[in-house]
This record gives C-alpha cells, sequence and structure tokens, in this order.
C-alpha cells in the first residue's frame, strides 16, 4: 500500500488498482476518530468507474503527523495530498467531520474542486460536553456511546464491532481532537458562496447529525440535490452501500466533464 511523507510524517493511501486514465478522481475523506478502513465498500465498488483515493488523515489509521485544531487546517493537508498525486480537478467526498473538511476545500480551491459529496455531516455539529467527558474519564464506555448512536437499527454486529475497534484503535486523542475541530465549525456564513456541484446523502436514523442538518445543507447550496437513505444512521455509507454508492457514481459522471 502507498505512502506519501510529509515532513517525515507517513501518509497512507489506498488507490483502486486498473483505473482506466480517464476515470474522474474521487477522493474520499473519513469522519472523527476514524480511517479508511470506513470506505472499504466505495473501494471495492466504485473504482471501475471512478479512480478512488482513500487516505487516512494525519494521526489517524496508518498516517501520521500532528492532528490538525481546524476544519480549515486539514483542508490544507488535503489539498497538498491531491497536489502530490497529481490530482489538479477531482470530487471529493466527505463523511461527517469529512464533510467539513470537503466543505472548507471547496471554500479555499474551487478551480481544484469538480464537486462535492456530503454525506451525514451539516453546517455545524452539536458537541455534548457530557461526551466530552465521559470521553476524558472512560474512553471505553463514550465509544460504546458513540458507536450506539452512529448506526441505525439491525446493523450487523459485524459492522458494530469494526466500527468500535477502530475507534479504540485511533484512540482517546485523536477522536477528542477531532470532536473539538467539530465544535468549532460553522458554514452557515459562507456554504452559499461555494460554487462547485453538490450532493447530500443523509439516513434517515442518523442520531448524531440529524436529517434536518442536511435539509439546512441542501437549502444554502444552490441546485443541490439531497437524498435521505431509509434504514441507515449515521455511517450510511457502510449501512448502505448500494444505494450510497450508486447515488455518488450518478453525480460524479453527471458532472465529470464540466470546467
Amino acid at each position: 500500500m502507498p505512502y506519501i511523507y510529509f515532513d517525515n510524517n507517513p501518509c497512507f493511501y489506498r488507490i483502486s488498482e486498473h483505473a482506466r486514465p480517464d476515470n474522474p478522481p474521487a477522493l474520499f475523506i473519513h469522519g472523527s476518530g476514524g480511517d479508511g478502513t470506513v470506505w472499504d465498500r466505495q473501494l471495492q465498488d466504485i473504482a471501475a468507474r471512478c479512480t478512488v483515493i482513500v487516505p487516512d488523515l494525519p494521526g489517524h489509521g496508518k498516517s501520521a503527523g500532528p492532528l490538525p485544531s481546524s476544519a480549515r487546517q486539514y483542508a490544507h493537508w488535503v489539498r497538498d495530498l491531491a497536489e502530490r498525486l497529481d490530482l489538479s480537478f477531482l470530487f471529493l467526498i466527505g463523511h461527517s467531520l469529512g464533510g467539513a473538511i470537503v466543505q472548507e476545500y471547496a471554500r479555499a480551491y474551487p478551480d481544484m474542486t469538480a464537486g462535492i459529496v456530503l454525506a451525514a455531516s451539516g453546517t455545524r455539529f452539536g458537541t455534548s460536553p457530557e461526551h466530552l467527558r465521559l470521553l476524558e474519564q472512560n474512553f471505553l464506555q463514550a465509544v460504546k456511546i458513540s458507536c450506539d448512536r452512529a448506526y441505525g437499527p439491525g446493523v450487523p454486529p459485524r459492522l458494530y464491532q469494526q466500527g468500535f475497534d477502530m475507534l479504540v484503535g485511533n484512540g482517546k486523542e485523536t477522536l477528542l481532537a477531532d470532536i473539538n475541530v467539530c465544535a468549532c465549525f460553522d458554514s452557515s456564513p459562507w456554504l452559499g458562496s461555494l460554487a462547485a456541484p453538490a450532493l447530500v446523502v443523509c439516513g434517515q436514523d442518523d442520531a448524531i447529525t440529524p436529517c434536518d442538518l442536511s435539509r439546512e445543507v441542501a437549502a444554502n447550496l444552490p441546485g443541490c440535490r439531497v437524498l435521505f437513505v431509509p434504514g441507515a444512521g449515521h455511517m450510511v455509507m457502510q449501512e448502505a452501500p448500494e444505494a450510497f454508492n450508486e447515488a455518488v457514481l450518478g453525480f460524479v459522471e453527471k458532472y465529470c466533464n464540466v470546467r
């Protein structure tokens, strides 16, 4: 698996194998405390029609480096990665915190943004002081509560356990830093200025970023399509990968030749 180095810090990423040169590039950005494994089905199922790039953000998964303190700092890191990969114009798909990073990227680098997909994200995020305290005092219990809220009813136990193990493996410091980034994020003053085409996807049973937040995003982005996925929660791309992948592919293929 490939690495790129930033100031001697390894950045781990996966890229779809046997991608055709004319496939549109799509970079998938994970959420708080996570890593690129949340996009396994996208890497598997979309790769025939897109060049799928899935990085671990700095300090997450197999990537090292200092944890950014804002979504904007994360966006600059993503820009550096895109430039290293010679991607001057790409689609960005972000989940939860990843959606905040995508918004900041599209704001800072409109000429490099073909389109954006915001999954289970919003202009802002509700952060409970009680949950932050629990993360500090009883990390495993806090992670269990996070996972209980992250998945919709009927989630396979295997998927739930993978999510739990991922958050625990990436550690308390990483999750706390990301939640604090979310707490400080608010794109409502400038979201409507984004020029890139947009798609918003939300699980109807999302208890972390409820559907009203997705409606708010869509209302501020002219021409934005919004998809609510029945039976899915916050991890919509894992819980309903077929519906999610179909929506993303339709969006990318609609706008891949627009510049």
